[in-house]
């Protein structure tokens, strides 16, 4: 485990360099900033090379074990293959909430630490990407896409337990083209465990994305048996539009709202007569049909910037339940937005029925990040970023957005966005850049990839920064290490009072 230095130490400063931007984009609330959480390493952040430090390790989700461990998933590179290959390893860490690092008992798969898993530890490892981490009792369950060498790519759902052990797996027949995993979804209930996963597939003429769902149940030995699955049928994805899912996020069942989950997908819907993308937000149910209550299973909707290039890529959702006065779900649906300058990000807030929640932000929309110049000249010399969303998580009425800046001629870095959406417009509280320090004060590209509500209030981070440029070892100068933080609110609020 390496603890990096990061440019402000103490817990009582921001968040290590996540430098605000100017006023008239973020006005603080009274509990923001965020700080790293001091009672966490004393306000450090985590970085892991799972004992191979020539090699690159990305952070992609986090989740929560019953026990309360915070599990990290993401792909490292096997010691031997050819990085332009883009095959890697399947790497976790779990932590406390306090940063001791929790041992796995699998030594075939701990050829580091005890507290960093790789699997398979091969250099045939044929991973690409994880898409989506959940956790019930025991069993961690992680949807990975991979690529087989002669028939291509596809998604698959690998089971661990608690030690670190492989326990189970599943994944379609290559033919039936599941190749892109967008998230799952456990939940119990009768005592059986269902596992409910959308992901991506491609038509047969590779001219157009569709959506997939697949349900399977969980044994008690962690062993996946398919029950149904399919592609998902809509008249907004049809023969001349591309619907590509890239997330899930589920309502949790309880007594007061018991019954299987409402799933809700972030889709980016494609006009393939003229390139235009937009966000697509559906509702399925456990079998895979769009709900009808739900505006028809759909809602399309884009932010159309003047001088964009109309290309809006939803990447994120999350979904609150509030059973006060009924049960109804709040839906936030988060995404890149073209802008006449770069790009931003955009929020969309949903009500359960799909309608637009016309009081949060603009008309349900908040859009920050990039600029609307449209002059070429002075978009190239303000030289805003582009910003990606890669993370969004609700606790209470606090959504944290979690994604990378980059621009044309400064690194990558780090970002985290914080947004009250039960604030008059839906304001956006934070907004801040993180970095760490090289020679000169140069930053390291930093990427933050996922985030999952935490305890005080607070969030669990997840993401990838470089080693330095100056590292006496050439060998592994830029080379990526997993990043792992907690964020807090001011601790003078960190009880949520206002």
């Amino acid at each position: 485990m390496n603890v990096p230095t990061l440019l402000l130490r103490s817990a009582l400063t921001a968040l290590a360099a996540l430098t605000p931007l100017a006023a008239a984009q973020a006005t603080p609330l009274a509990d923001d900033p965020y700080w790293l959480a001091p009672d966490f390493l004393n306000g450090e952040a985590i970085r892991e090379d799972f004992g191979r430090p020539t090699r690159d390790h990305l952070g992609r989700r986090a989740a929560r074990m019953f026990d309360n461990a915070t599990v990290v998933a993401g792909v490292g590179q096997p010691p031997n293959l050819n990085q332009t290959n883009g095959f890697y390893n399947l790497v976790m860490t779990k932590v406390t909430d306090g940063g001791a690092a929790y041992d796995w008992i699998a030594p075939d798969n701990t050829p580091a630490t005890p507290n960093q898993l790789v699997y398979p530890n091969q250099t045939s490892a044929r991973y690409t990407d994880v898409r989506g981490l959940a956790t019930h009792g025991e069993f961690i369950l992680v949807q990975v896409d991979a690529d087989d060498p002669v028939s291509g790519p596809y998604s698959t759902i690998e089971v661990f337990n608690r030690p670190g052990q492989r326990v189970g797996g599943f994944q379609l027949p290559l033919a039936q083209r599941d190749q892109r995993g967008a998230g799952l979804v456990v939940w119990e209930s009768n005592g059986v465990t269902r596992v409910f996963a959308a992901s991506t597939g491609l038509s047969a003429d590779n001219s157009r994305w569709i959506p997939r769902w697949k349900r399977l149940l969980l044994s008690g030995s962690g062993q996946l048996t398919l029950e149904a699955q399919g592609e998902i049928s809509h008249p907004n994805c049809t023969a001349s539009t591309s619907c590509q899912v890239y997330d899930l996020a589920a309502s949790r069942p309880s007594i007061l709202d018991p019954g299987n989950p409402r799933i809700y997908l972030a889709i980016t819907w494609r006009n393939l007569a003229n390139a235009n993308r937009q966000f697509m937000a559906m509702r399925v149910t456990s079998n895979g049909v769009p709900e009808p209550a739900f505006a028809g299973g759909t809602v399309i909707l884009g932010f159309d910037q003047p001088g964009s290039d109309l290309s809006d890529v939803a990447t994120r959702i999350a979904v609150r339940t509030r059973t006060q006065g009924g049960i109804q779900d709040d839906i936030l649906l988060v995404g890149r937005v073209a802008r006449a300058c770069r790009t931003g990000v955009g929020v969309v807030r949903l009500r359960h029925n799909g309608q637009l929640e016309t009081a949060f932000g603009n008309g349900g929309r908040l859009l920050f990040g990039g600029s609307d110049t449209a002059s070429a000249g002075v978009c190239a010399t303000l030289n805003p970023p582009n910003d990606q969303v890669n993370g969004a998580a609700l606790n209470g009425h606090r959504l944290a957005l979690t994604g990378t800046s980059n621009c044309v001629d400064c690194p990558g870095e780090g970002f985290l966005a914080m947004v009250d959406i039960e604030a008059a417009a839906g304001a956006l509280a934070d907004f801040r850049r993180l970095t760490y320090p090289l020679s000169g004060g140069t930053p390291i590209p930093t990427s933050l990839t996922d985030a999952i509500p935490a305890p005080d209030a607070g969030f669990w981070l997840a993401g990838h920064t470089r080693t330095p440029e100056g590292a006496i070892d050439p060998a592994i100068r830029n080379k990526m290490q997993f990043l792992m933080l907690r964020v807090a609110p001011d601790r003078l609020f960190g009880n949520g009072l206002e």
